[in-house]
């Protein structure tokens, strides 16, 4: 989902507004009521939340930025991905696609291999990728978004106004989010949104639901949705799971301020961040174990990715001044530190993201605003 406040903010950047620094994702906004058009779908049936199965919290750690002897350099040097612009999307272990303006050749998304550090010109623009190897490249003029194979070829086109498309980890089917003319009271608050669906070997296109939510994430078996999202009356917030198939919404987590809602790469495990709860017990960082539904609270309030599974993940602890930035590797389960890594530079606008299978950590650096790629050491999958 950081990808979605990445592409909205690009035009701006290309603008040359002047971005400052911000460790801390912004909370979803208070419900509120809004006033459906009598066009609009009903609201669609939610299956009951089941009580989540609270399970002993581990021992309180607490995360403080590391000294120096606690962070070690990382193993090789960094290699500069983008010079400019901070938008950048793993396409898979080994490749990450970047927008950039280089002087000297085309500006646009350069798909670049990390392991030879070999870059090459793949679009005019920027678009969402999948595992699977193909890029939804969203074409606003042209009012449709074209979908892209590695080579650049045209593997379908979408006539869906070239808004942001997510496609599935199976390259299948790909998912947008279209915008309703229904009036919100605020800027800050979730637009009422239409779900679509469409098939790219046959191209059919389906409307599952309306809602209010700004983006979505694909589970491993390309079938199920999970999104932020609220009723278009502001009802049930909360983590929303979408099965493509039927329709069937399951909310697997009730809750107003929810933010940084992140699935594992494996997609067995949910982590998101919960705030202003009116207690602080339920405040922080919370577990949610997608197959047996246990929840667990760690006692962390920052920003986190996931460690290429549900067993880690890392957490950005902010440098001191002009100290470096510092990832720390935490066990999921435990909570307990695994190791920490200094990084080459402070992250800007909390653009940071590490690679699905856990090697590689990809950031915006707040020095000179270029997109630099750094090795892990080694795989952390399995931390």
């Amino acid at each position: 989902m950081r990808v979605v406040r990445l592409l909205l903010v690009a035009v701006v950047l290309v603008a040359g507004c002047r971005w400052t620094r911000s460790a801390m994702p912004v909370a979803t906004p208070i419900p509120v009521e809004v006033t459906t058009l009598p066009s609009l779908s009903p609201t669609p049936t939610l299956r009951p939340t089941p009580t989540p199965t609270p399970t002993p919290e581990p021992e309180p750690v607490q995360i403080v930025t590391p000294g120096p002897m606690a962070t070690p350099n990382p193993e090789g040097p960094p290699l500069e991905v983008a010079s400019c612009c901070g938008l950048l999307a793993w396409v898979d272990g080994d490749r990450l696609l970047v927008y950039d303006t280089p002087g000297d050749s085309s500006p646009g998304a350069w798909l670049v291999h990390l392991p030879d550090g070999q870059r090459r010109f793949f679009s005019p623009r920027f678009g969402l990728p999948s595992l699977a190897g193909v890029v939804a490249v969203p074409e606003p003029v042209n009012r449709q978004t074209a979908v892209l194979d590695l080579e650049g070829n045209v593997v379908s086109v979408l006539p869906n106004g070239g808004t942001l498309t997510w496609p599935s980890p199976d390259g299948r089917r790909v998912a947008w989010l279209e915008r309703l003319p229904v009036r919100t009271p605020s800027s800050s608050v979730n637009r009422v949104m239409r779900l679509w669906v469409a098939d790219l070997a046959s191209g059919e296109r389906r409307s599952l639901l309306e809602l209010q939510a700004a983006g979505l994430t694909w589970l491993p078996d390309s079938r199920r949705l999970l999104l932020g999202a609220r009723t278009p009356q502001g009802e049930r917030p909360g983590i929303w799971m979408i099965d493509v198939d039927s329709g069937e919404v399951d909310v697997v987590v009730e809750g107003t301020f929810l933010y940084n809602v992140r699935l594992s790469p494996d997609g067995r495990r949910i982590g998101y961040v919960r705030a202003l709860s009116g207690d602080p017990a339920q405040d922080g960082m919370w577990i949610l174990d997608l197959e047996s539904r246990a929840t667990w609270r760690l006692p962390l309030a920052a920003g986190f990715r996931w460690a290429g599974s549900g067993e880690a993940f890392w957490v950005l602890v902010p440098g001191s001044g002009e100290q470096p930035d510092a990832l720390v590797l935490v066990g999921a389960r435990t909570g307990a530190v695994v190791r920490a890594l200094s990084l080459p530079g402070q992250v800007l606008n909390s653009v940071w993201e590490i690679s699905p299978d856990g090697r590689w950590v990809a950031f915006w650096r707040l020095q000179d605003q270029h997109v630099v790629a750094v090795a892990l050491g080694e795989r952390t999958s399995g931390a």
